[in-house]
């Protein structure tokens, strides 16, 4: 779902300047290995993004955090 938001916000503003910044941190907040839920989830994004131009004159950076917040 917050992937979703974020894509029909590039699609609403692709032909103006605008600026995004997200995290998706929830689904490994308590347990490291649920990261790999996210896997094919930001693939096809990633993927459908490109393929609809979204990524024309764009900057996209994607950014790991420290690892596990405990022990």
């Amino acid at each position: 779902m917050h992937l979703d938001y974020l894509k029909d916000f590039m699609v609403e503003f692709k032909d103006s300047p605008h600026f995004a910044f997200t995290f998706l941190n929830r689904i490994t907040h308590d347990f490291i290995n649920q990261a790999a839920w996210l896997d094919e989830l930001v693939v096809k994004f990633i993927d459908d993004i490109y393929t609809r131009g979204l990524l024309n004159n764009t900057l996209l950076v994607v950014c790991g955090d420290h690892g596990l917040r405990f022990g």
